[in-house]
């Protein structure tokens, strides 16, 4: 079967599910069908599914309703079998796939689309929509060719996802939209339903410390939770979170944590893996600093010590009931560091986030060689390990942060490194479309997660055609001349920044703004994607209502600054954002 794999890429075209070539376009309309749907004789759910939703497209295609049946022994000539059929299964020679895995066979007179576990046979069915010209920009924004009549195309594919056990690019479509995210291969999202494969199951996602031992147990067992500053400490604000950490070395605590999560583990049997892992942070934070904390901290050379010693005890309990349960942890702020002298049990996955990381650099940069050597300490431990990866600025989501162009290097290094999984913290939410490139980020990201052999230019070309029209070659500069103002600078591209002043200088923001004039212009009699334009700009007028209004005021011709901001604000507000995210909008531009 090794002829059928594709090292992630299709048949050598630049981007996954590439239109097909003329000759394959002239023969889809050239030549009626007869095609049926084909359906195993005990079809899941999932195989209802993938084949309905190909039902649909192709009628759109086609403007022909593809009949679904189930396969019958005389069922061997013209169709397209979907999922597990006897037909796929002779094929394979009956060899398993991995999760997520998709396997296809095509040619004029039969399609095998099938995969491996829940989502494999749907994202099966995205690879040959993807291949007859379907596109997913966004939550409900596509592309459909088409064509008169159908014919199959001689392709073989073989993929396996590049990042094997979860996949999510966080956006504010991929925050709300079931069939976005499964067009994005995103396997991690909580609300994609079995009927579309389910998704990656992490039990409490992250930061589980208080949902384990709340704060409310503080007045009875004071020696469960951190000694800071010299006391005990239940819960505290600090900076803008209010958290608590545990005394991991209280012996107690562990035996009452390993309670919990049997508990939580026998309430949620079929997850995939459950979270054990420290609350949020502040830098400077060292977890507890009790003299038998701090003691191991120095023994095993990290925090980190301390909080293994506990995930080794919880592994072992759940794993005599749940084997394939993995217990996930946080190599966050003041566990990040690996420890030394430990061994981890193989139900361990370890979450590195790259938060302190300068994101105008690649993550193999001599900038971020910390982060480097951590993973490396890592992957020698276990070789369950993912990756959180972060392109937000927490501190100020509404201006210009350009942390897109290292994605292909990022992920490339990261699935040489071997790393099983990754997040992409894009543009949160509620924020949405306004954080800056947010909407081209989650489309190209979300295809390099999945295989980052591709071309990100030309993906990113492909998107930038396809949802912003005449605009796409003015926002194409844009992207490279805010990236390339970063790297002039020489400043660290962190995810905390609460201006950007310090890299976007006025003769930048006069030429990204001119550029974008041009971006509005080109799409002036398409009021769609001119809204679309607009949107894409929101970061930049944010920028320019800061320090350097003054100057850009006179340069640019721009109307006074109230009635900027003031427009700015009812834009955001026509568009949906949240009025909590409204008044964080307005203190940016008064520049609190």
């Amino acid at each position: 079967m090794k002829n059928f794999f594709v090292c992630f890429l299709t048949l050598g075209l630049a981007v996954s599910g590439s239109t097909l070539p003329k000759s394959d376009l002239d023969a889809l309309k050239e030549n009626k069908s007869d095609f049926v749907i084909f359906l195993p004789q005990k079809a899941t759910t999932q195989e209802h599914t993938a084949a309905e939703l190909l039902q649909r497209y192709l009628m759109q295609i086609t403007g022909t309703k593809f009949p679904i049946r189930v396969e019958s022994a005389k069922d061997q000539r013209r169709g397209i079998f979907i999922g597990n059929t006897a037909i796929s299964a002779g094929v394979r020679n009956g060899e398993p796939l991995i999760p997520d895995e998709v396997f296809i066979v095509s040619s004029p007179e039969r399609v095998m689309l099938c995969g491996g576990g829940a989502r494999g046979t749907i994202y099966a069915v995205h690879a040959f929509l993807e291949r007859l010209g379907v596109r997913w920009w966004a939550r409900n924004v596509e592309t459909v060719p088409r064509l008169n009549s159908f014919t199959a195309p001689d392709w073989k594919l073989r993929q396996r996802p590049a990042f094997p056990l979860v996949r999510w690019c966080i956006g504010k479509d991929t925050g709300i939209s079931i069939r976005f995210n499964v067009a994005c291969r995103n396997n991690q999202w909580g609300r994609l339903p079995a009927s579309w494969g389910g998704h990656y199951e992490i039990v409490g996602f992250c930061h589980t410390f208080a949902k384990l031992i709340p704060p409310s147990e503080f007045e009875t067992h004071p020696e469960w939770f951190w000694l800071r500053k010299g006391r005990r400490q239940g819960k505290h604000k600090e900076g803008r979170l209010y958290v608590h950490q545990l005394c991991l070395s209280n012996t107690e605590l562990r035996k009452e944590i390993v309670k919990r999560l049997l508990d939580w583990a026998d309430k949620n049997p079929d997850a995939d893996a459950i979270s054990v892992s420290p609350n949020d942070s502040w830098p400077g934070e060292n977890g507890c600093e009790c003299a038998e904390c701090k003691k191991l901290n120095q023994q095993y050379g990290s925090a980190a010590g301390p909080l293994i010693l506990l995930l080794n005890e919880v592994a072992e309990a759940v794993s005599r009931k749940h084997p394939k349960m993995l217990l996930d942890t946080l190599a966050y702020r003041y566990t990040r560091k690996p420890p030394t002298g430990l061994k981890l049990h193989p139900n361990i996955m370890i979450c590195l986030c790259d938060i302190e990381c300068d994101f105008s650099k690649p993550l193999d940069h001599s900038a971020n060689a910390d982060f480097a050597t951590d993973l490396k300490g890592w992957l020698a431990l276990t070789p369950n390990v993912r990756i959180w990866h972060y392109t937000s600025n927490f501190q100020n989501s509404f201006i210009p942060h350009p942390a897109l162009l290292n994605a292909v290097k990022d992920l490339r290094f990261l699935r040489k490194c071997g790393v099983k999984g990754i997040l992409f913290e894009n543009s949160q939410p509620p924020i949405g479309e306004f954080g800056d490139l947010a909407t081209l980020r989650t489309y190209v990201v979300s295809k390099l997660m999945w295989d980052p052999c591709l071309d990100q230019e030309a993906l990113m070309q492909e998107f930038l055609e396809g949802y912003y029209g005449a605009a796409a070659p003015y926002l194409r500069e844009y992207v490279t001349l805010t990236a390339e103002a970063v790297d002039r600078s020489g400043v660290r591209l962190e995810c905390f920044r609460k201006t950007s002043d310090d890299w976007l200088k006025p003769d930048t923001i006069e030429k990204a703004w001119r550029l974008l004039d041009q971006a509005e212009n080109a799409v002036a009699a398409d009021p769609v994607r001119l809204e679309r334009v607009k949107v894409f700009r929101h970061p930049l007028t944010v920028a320019a209502l800061g320090t350097y209004y003054p100057q850009l005021q006179k340069t640019l011709a721009l109307p006074p600054r109230d009635k900027l901001a003031a427009t700015t604000i009812a834009f955001a507000k026509k568009h949906g954002m949240s009025d909590k995210k409204v008044e964080e909008l307005r203190k940016s531009l008064m520049g609190k």
